[in-house]
């Protein structure tokens, strides 16, 4: 398996941030874990008027999330961008009793898991993608 290219822009003056060399470990047992191969993925981390402009303009969702996941792949290579609302992992983390470094870790991961294929409309797929989360969390450690 390839190691895919992870690069992490943070669009806000706040301090939290995604440790690239963790991230980088954590997508690629990901992508041998689901047999996907990911030559890039961006994460880009907003602040909550630019990523709720983005998810009205993008999605036609008009409100406030956490991460929104764009799937760029084409048939010649799998690549991505994840949106993580800084603000929303901020409140995240305080409802949750986690860092916001755990809390952006935790919504790059649910991103990912996007990419992977998995989706978290029904009950029991957030249930399935909570899982996945917490146990992709644990590779951060």
């Amino acid at each position: 398996m390839n190691v895919p290219s992870i690069n992490v822009f943070n669009e806000t003056i706040a301090a939290p941030t995604l440790n690239t060399e963790a991230l980088t470990r954590v997508v690629k047992t990901m992508a041998e874990d689901f047999q996907k191969q990911f030559q890039s993925i961006n994460f880009i981390i907003l602040k909550t008027e630019e990523h709720t402009q983005m998810n009205a303009q993008y999605l036609d969702h008009h409100y406030e999330t956490d991460v929104i996941t764009f799937d760029l792949s084409s048939d010649q290579e799998a690549m991505g961008e994840v949106y993580i609302n800084l603000d929303v992992a901020t409140e995240n983390a305080v409802e949750f009793n986690a860092t916001p470094e755990t809390e952006l870790q935790r919504l790059a991961i649910h991103g990912v898991l996007h990419l992977m294929g998995l989706d978290d409309k029904t009950t029991e797929q957030q249930n399935e993608m909570r899982e996945k989360e917490d146990f992709y969390l644990e590779s951060f450690m």
